[in-house]
């Protein structure tokens, strides 16, 4: 296959991550308030990346509403095998067996790095990886040396506490933990459920009747006395080592991200204008 050294690649089969929702627009927030707080630079951790949207949308977020100066001064340092462990049970599903596909002979491994390289040169923000587990990772990342750590790798429980656990002493007091795939909190949920659950990807609430994952849901409900949660994504600011105060979650600067297709621009605009009340 022919690869265009300027162009991103996402290719469908996959699984690209595209679908930009509002959660991403929580994203651009993040940064932008970041940087009208005062930041000069931004050093962010990024623990889950498959084929480098999110990480590429924290790149052009930084050059977007901080400029070429912040963005060449800014990293984004991302973590991850590149080759899920994923449970019998959701191997089940077409969804999952095509992430098991798209691992194989480094194939997203290899789209993330062209990805990274390309989204370096263009937004300024440096792009840096480390591939392996989280678990033996990010112990060895330096103390309070990120300003924002983005939790969005495996979904389930066992694997988002610990990587919660160990994010917590790697980012600045002031800083912001956030994360993904958040739908639902506990008190939304039947419990016992969710707590039977943590090793499943995706299930339906019976109270609710809507998809969760059980596993983030717990997770961030045992590591946080409360968080910010709207559309999947939540965030929580660390005032100090034990204390963590929720978030507002809210937009604050919009664009429309570069590297998407024509498609997933229009899918994009059309998610975040429903979330948008119009002005009487």
């Amino acid at each position: 296959m022919t690869v265009d050294p300027n162009a991103f690649l996402f290719p469908p089969g996959a699984v690209p991550h595209t679908r930009f929702t509002a959660k991403h627009g929580f994203i651009m927030a993040t940064v932008n308030r970041a940087i009208r707080n005062g930041a000069t630079s931004l050093q962010i951790l990024e623990v889950g990346s498959w084929l480098g949207a999110s990480t590429l949308l924290w790149s052009e977020s930084i050059r977007h509403f901080g400029g070429a100066e912040i963005a060449g001064n800014s990293r984004v340092l991302a973590v991850d095998s590149w080759n899920p462990v994923l449970s019998s049970d959701d191997l089940m599903f077409e969804e999952y067996q095509e992430f098991a596909k798209a691992a194989k002979n480094d194939l997203a491994y290899n789209i993330f790095q062209h990805n990274a390289k390309l989204g370096t040169k263009l937004f300024g923000v440096k792009i840096d990886s480390i591939r392996g587990m989280s678990e033996d990772i990010l112990p060895d990342i330096a103390p309070e040396s990120c300003d924002i750590a983005y939790v969005d790798g495996s979904h389930y429980y066992d694997d988002v506490v610990y990587d919660i656990r160990l994010v917590k002493p790697i980012v600045k007091a002031g800083g912001t933990i956030c994360g993904d795939d958040l739908n639902l909190k506990m008190e939304q949920v039947d419990a016992e459920v969710a707590m039977a659950n943590g090793n499943r990807d995706c299930i339906v609430d019976e109270k609710t009747g809507l998809w969760y994952h059980p596993g983030v849901t717990r997770a961030v409900h045992e590591s946080f006395p409360d968080v910010g949660a709207l559309g999947g994504f939540w965030t929580v600011t660390k005032m100090s080592d034990d204390i963590f105060v929720p978030n507002e979650v809210r937009f604050d600067g919009i664009f429309v991200p570069s590297f998407l297709d024509r498609d997933d621009k229009v899918f994009f605009c059309d998610t975040i204008n429903q979330y948008v009340k119009p002005r009487p």
